[in-house]
């Protein structure tokens, strides 16, 4: 059996596949976007990380009729009223369309500029939709904004969310410390268990 998961992210996709590889999965093959013809992304016009998420699934599974996986995350920061939110992969852009990380994350520095509450969190949800089966996950990842990025390493926001614990950005953790904590790895590893139990009945 082969179930797609849906993200042409490189940088969520080697997380994923890491996490995946461990769950020890039988007679079930991941493949991914790059496995199959290229199509237009889909329109995320949900208005929460889980209702873009089933969006993606649906999408993905109506286009190749596999049993789709997929995500949608983001950056909450307390003192911008839990912004970029939904729209953290376009948050630096002027246009609305998803932007590079490195305008994005500025952007985020730049507002929190004279603010002392640095609380932030990562939220990722899951959905697996094979037209007759709906299961989500959703996993959160606290920490901190920093006053400046970190050099080296990670993806996305990575550069500026501190993690007080190991008192680094998750840019520099170790992957597997990063996906043990992250909010992608809790959200992944919520799934699994429950696909497993799905695929057992």
């Amino acid at each position: 059996m082969k179930i797609l998961l849906a993200t042409a992210n490189m940088g969520k996709l080697k997380e994923f596949l890491e996490i995946f590889e461990t769950a020890n999965f039988k007679d079930i093959e991941i493949i991914t976007l790059k496995d199959l013809p290229k199509v237009e992304e889909p329109i995320e016009d949900g208005e929460t990380f889980l209702a873009n998420a089933y969006l993606k699934a649906k999408y993905y599974y109506e286009k190749f009729h596999l049993p789709t996986i997929s995500e949608d995350s983001g950056l909450c920061v307390e003192a911008l009223n839990n912004a970029p939110g939904i729209y953290t992969a376009r948050y630096g852009s002027i246009n609305g369309e998803h932007t590079d990380s490195v305008k994005a994350y500025t952007r985020v520095l730049n507002e929190m500029k004279n603010e002392t509450n640095r609380k932030a969190k990562f939220v990722s949800a899951m959905y697996y939709y094979d037209d007759q089966t709906l299961i989500s996950s959703i996993g959160e990842f606290l920490g901190e904004i920093a006053y400046e990025p970190s050099i080296g390493g990670g993806f996305g926001y990575d550069p500026i969310f501190y993690v007080p614990k190991y008192q680094v950005t998750s840019s520099l953790l170790p992957m597997d410390v990063k996906n043990s904590i992250s909010h992608r790895g809790v959200a992944t590893r919520l799934l699994i268990g429950q696909l497993k139990k799905h695929f057992e009945k």
